[in-house]
């Protein structure tokens, strides 16, 4: 047990990270999607791309928000096929089936996206690669969102449990400052906003 040690009406409490506060291992304590459904509200994005959608339990809740929602995975469940036709959203929603890498080799070359969910392969190359495909695709003032980027411990850099993706926000502070304005939330298992940068001038809009 922590002792906390006291000197008259002040306590001396030992500093603990963020990210080991209140932590239940291996259990998730920060809700991320609310956080990108909150986003979605304010921005209201024109086009919404998820990478690695699964049962589409983020993407759902954020179509209503967006003119168009863009999904990518290798499979689709029908749960969320269910849930775009009882909301009648087929005339706004694209479902692609298929990898990353064949998503953006399908795209037109003036496709743009506002806001991107990257949260497929969790290995560092390809979550870089598809971070680099789609980042000249985002619109200035657009946000990128990245998953697992501030794991609790070294068994959540494993691959087989939440990968080498937080390598890819360091990738990115590294190479692509200032272009790119990052924030990662210490919250287990993380999450980081990459913000595209209009110029130097902050009012450049």
């Amino acid at each position: 047990m922590t002792q906390i040690k006291t000197v008259g009406l002040m306590s001396e409490i030992p500093l603990t990270p963020m990210h080991l506060k209140n932590i239940p291992p291996p259990a998730e304590t920060f809700d991320h999607i609310g956080l990108i459904k909150w986003l979605s509200q304010w921005i209201k994005p024109t086009h919404y791309l998820e990478l690695g959608v699964r049962k589409g339990v983020c993407f759902h809740q954020i179509v209503p928000f967006s003119e168009h929602s863009t999904g990518v995975d290798i499979v689709h469940s029908e749960e969320l096929k269910q849930v775009i036709a009882a909301q009648r959203w087929d005339s706004k929603v694209d479902l692609f089936t298929g990898t990353t890498d064949d998503y953006f080799n399908s795209l037109k070359k003036d496709t743009v996206f506002d806001l991107v969910f990257i949260d497929a392969d969790h290995s560092y190359e390809q979550c870089l690669k598809d971070f680099l495909n789609v980042k000249d695709r985002v619109v200035k003032n657009g946000f990128v969102i990245f998953h697992d980027t501030y794991p609790y411990s070294k068994e959540f850099m494993e691959t087989a449990v939440r990968g080498e993706c937080y390598k890819v926000p360091m990738y990115i502070k590294e190479n692509l400052h200032p272009e790119w304005e990052l924030v990662t939330l210490p919250f287990n298992p993380g999450l980081t906003i990459a913000k595209k940068s209009p110029g130097s001038d902050i009012w450049n809009y």
